[in-house]
């Protein structure tokens, strides 16, 4: 018996032992992270009645153990700020947002698109509330296909959508009961795919409606828009948060999801009119002012709008040109990168368009009494350098077969944006001569020309005849830009008019040519200049990678 009992409490000391040397083991892998993260793979759908307002959005890594935690109906714990390694207070009214890529586009409608790699990545989406504990709720995204049977949950996956403009794409979340949510702009990031958003209580919202008589209007629908990344409100008209102006003029938005840079916009018939922009905070009640619906004398509207650096920084006492119609003017931006404009038509929409010293010109259509006429401006190449190379939407290929990214993988691509000239281009002379010294080493050029106005097929044809000439028997592989016209078609619904280039000039950002981006073997946007002498020592440094 004794023996007996000596054996028991040796077995019990060893898996005592054990069980601690397990305890330390799981800590030590647990201190390492999971090794791989799979959530599950749900189709989107938007339960979520929200205005079109860009979120607060902060990348974690840590997170899966507290979604299995939701999902399996057991206790939420919060988040320790350990696992946050980069985050955005739910307090601060700016954005984290991803960096756009563009890895493909949709099929084209009439000309030859160039289609790139189908997307092969996901978007991890986690919800969260303001303490930053995960809260089961619904996600969705542009250009995704909803499923109404879908569960809610605190982690989604969801793949890529196949075009992926400038300005990003709209999403938004909430929780199951609707009452906390968020309006985001995603843009992809490839070194972080991850997306927390916080979601928390909506905002009040009001404001009055004037006549061109100074008096109050009545029965005026009225809508929220969100400034996306190129400068370009969404959602006009198409709210679901409008509502009407009462016998007084006024209006109130209630619950209205969180968000900064919205504007309230007022329709009546033929007249309209919008507010000034507003930030938007949990819990908080916005003042849109008075919108002014606009009148019908010619030359007495007035445009109002702000510059913005891609930090969303106010352009302050910076020397713009400004030019409507056939009237240019010199001015200087206020303190908050404000600029105005006085004696504008308000028989007819107008476009701004703006000339900005190291950003280029922009344009944009809007009315008069348009007191949100705001830019944000962003240099050339901004989001495609240091990311993969856009996909190339082409009405015309010439002097060389119509050409994909992927075929190039393995060679170093330079892709120039030139201007037409008609007394040749100096600047191709250069890239002639690199051509022969590195062509045989595997460099490739893409000459990228904006669309010809107006032009048909003659007159294209004319044109490529005429470039291709210029290209003096170099292989250079030549492309004249989608039209301008068809953007419409490659951006999803809602985008208003205005675009000025194509889209492969929209998806590089290329503001003012010339302007060369040099891609590297693996299709990675490396370099970016508008001069032709740069280029030599970069391409040697690709090709010997």
């Amino acid at each position: 018996m004794d023996r007996r009992w000596h054996f028991t409490l040796a077995a019990v000391a060893v898996a005592f032992v054990a069980a601690i040397a397990g305890g330390w083991a799981l800590r030590h892998l647990a201190g390492q992270g999971p090794a791989e993260r799979a959530g599950p793979d749900v189709s989107v759908v938007d339960p979520c009645a929200g205005p079109d307002l860009e979120a607060r959005v902060v990348r974690v890594d840590a997170f899966a153990d507290r979604v299995a935690e939701i999902d399996a109906g057991g206790e939420t714990a919060p988040i320790e700020p350990n696992d946050l390694p980069t985050a955005v207070a739910p307090s601060e009214p700016n954005l984290t947002v991803p960096a756009a890529e563009f890895p493909a586009g949709p099929a084209p409608v009439e000309p030859t698109v160039l289609q790139g790699e189908p997307p092969a990545n996901l978007i991890d989406i986690f919800l969260v509330d303001s303490e930053m504990r995960p809260i089961p709720g619904f996600v969705t995204l542009e250009g995704m296909v909803g499923d109404p049977d879908v569960e809610p949950s605190a982690f989604f996956s969801i793949p890529e959508p196949v075009f992926q403009p400038p300005g990003g794409l709209l999403g938004s979340a909430c929780d199951e009961s609707g009452l906390l949510g968020r309006r985001f702009i995603w843009r992809r990031d490839p070194k972080s795919p991850e997306l927390t958003v916080v979601l928390e209580g909506g905002a009040a919202v009001f404001g009055r409606v004037l006549g061109t008589d100074r008096k109050p209007v009545g029965g005026a629908r009225i809508a929220l828009q969100t400034l996306m990344l190129d400068n370009r409100w969404r959602g006009e008209g198409g709210s679901p948060y409008a509502t009407t102006s009462d016998g007084g003029g006024n209006f109130y938005l209630d619950g209205v999801f969180v968000g900064p840079r919205v504007r309230c916009v007022a329709f009546l018939g033929t007249l309209s009119g919008q507010s000034r922009s507003l930030d938007l905070t949990p819990a908080g009640v916005a003042e849109a002012g008075e919108i002014l619906l606009a009148g019908r004398a010619a030359g007495s509207g007035i445009i109002r709008g702000r510059l913005t650096d891609e930090q969303d920084l106010p352009l302050a006492g910076r020397a713009i040109t400004v030019r409507v119609e056939r009237v240019t003017q010199e001015m200087v931006t206020d303190a908050g990168g404000g600029y105005t404009l006085t004696d504008m038509p308000t028989d007819r929409p107008v476009t701004v368009t703006i000339d900005v010293p190291t950003y280029g010109t922009w344009s944009r259509a809007t009315t008069a009494d348009d007191f949100a006429c705001d830019f944000q401006l962003v240099p050339q190449g901004w989001g495609a350098l240091g990311h993969e190379a856009p996909p190339l939407f082409a009405a015309t290929w010439f002097n060389h077969a119509p050409t994909t990214w992927k075929d190039l993988r393995g060679r170093v691509a330079l892709l120039t944006f030139r201007d037409f000239r008609m007394d040749g281009d100096a600047g191709l002379a250069t890239i002639r001569h690199l051509l022969a010294d590195f062509g045989a080493r595997g460099l490739v050029v893409i000459a990228v020309y904006n669309h010809l106005p107006g032009g048909g097929g003659v007159a294209q044809d004319l044109v490529t005849a005429h470039i291709t000439g210029v290209f003096e028997g170099a292989p250079i592989a030549g492309m004249l830009d989608s039209d301008p016209a068809l953007v419409a078609d490659l951006m999803p619904p809602g985008r208003p008019p205005g675009v000025a280039a194509g889209a492969t000039h929209w998806l590089y950002q290329v503001h003012e040519r010339p302007a060369s981006f040099l891609i590297d073997k693996k299709g990675i946007v490396r370099h970016m200049t508008a001069k032709e002498n740069n280029l030599r020592e970069w391409i040697v440094e690709l090709l010997e990678e």
